[in-house]
């Protein structure tokens, strides 16, 4: 083209490619965080949906659903367990009975005079003698197997178990059956040992007939309930502070009961550790005769919802 008509061209200035305004990049950056935050935010309602489902399927620690959430459940919630019959079977039972029913026939045995005598004489304390019989012995038996068998009561209570008081009879038997058979030993061995009370030990002389003081009958079956509750208490399924609890009941009445004896001059301190010590031994044979079994999973309330999974929602659009 002829340079004079060149001049009066004009000359176009190449097109650059459109550039987004600040404005409109700054919602695309943040996009990407809106999305994990409601990510995050969905997961935790479904992981909060799912385990208020779980829960709720399985109070008991075992869920009727999938293997893998019974398993879960298992490991998170035990089940709460109780003493068995006897030897595991009802007719183990009636065996065990009729052997601790025997062996209170003991007491039928002559009494024997050995010229055993206390380890020092004391005055009787007929006030203290009467506390000591709401202590141990059968008053203090009765008193500990009725706590004993509120605090099963709220063990399985709070285990979310409606078989509570049918279970809770199971812990009060073997307390029954413990204190029985150690007060069948103790009058066995009363009438073998025939050993004089301080009370009437006089001038180095036993003046009464009744030499029944070795052991003594107060604490033994005090001892002999808390050890079973003591076996019960190490073997419980879920927190045992309830089963804790019912053992100190009971050895803190047993060792009040010792001291009670021999301030009343009724025993010596040998014829009271004799009888706690000896009482623990047979109470601890007895829970073992009773093995341990977990309730049973329909005793438990209905659940108030049995549909698994969660939810999700989806979230889109321009900003």
């Amino acid at each position: 083209m002829p340079a004079r008509y060149r001049r009066n061209c004009p000359v176009k200035a190449p097109r650059e490619p459109p550039r987004r305004s600040p404005e409109k990049a700054a919602p695309l950056r943040k996009f990407p965080q809106k999305t994990i935050g409601l990510t995050l935010l969905t997961a935790a309602l479904w992981a909060s949906s799912s385990g208020a489902t779980a829960r709720a399927i399985c109070p008991d620690g075992a869920a009727s659903g999938p293997k893998p959430q019974r398993a879960a459940c298992a490991q998170t919630t035990p089940i709460p367990n109780y003493p068995g019959f006897g030897f595991g079977t009802p007719a183990g039972e009636a065996l065990l009975a009729l052997g601790i029913g025997l062996s209170n026939a003991a007491s039928a045995l002559p009494q024997r005079d050995t010229g055993w005598g206390p380890d020092a004489s004391h005055p009787h304390d007929p006030v203290i003698d009467r506390v000591s019989d709401f202590t141990g012995a059968y008053g203090g038996a009765a008193i500990a197997i009725a706590s004993g068998y509120a605090f099963e009561r709220a063990y399985f209570d709070d285990a979310g178990s409606l078989g509570g008081p049918v279970y809770s009879l199971h812990g009060a038997l073997v307390d029954v059956e413990s204190a029985a058979l150690a007060r069948g030993v103790v009058d066995a061995l009363k009438r073998l040992t025939g050993r004089c009370r301080p009370r009437y030990f006089v001038n180095g002389q036993c003046t009464s007939q009744v030499r029944d003081a070795f052991p003594s009958g107060h604490t033994a079956p005090m001892g002999a309930i808390a050890g079973a509750r003591l076996l019960f208490a190490l073997n419980t399924e879920g927190p045992p502070g309830f089963r804790w609890a019912s053992f100190g009941v009971a050895e803190t009445m047993a060792l009040v009961t010792g001291v009670l004896r021999v301030k009343a001059g009724m025993h010596s301190w040998t014829d009271v550790g004799t009888g706690i010590v000896l009482g623990h031994a047979l109470g601890l044979l007895v829970a073992l005769a009773h093995p341990m079994r977990h309730v049973d999973r329909t005793d438990y309330p209905p659940p108030e919802t049995t549909s698994q999974g969660g939810f999700g929602l989806t979230w889109g659009g321009s900003f």
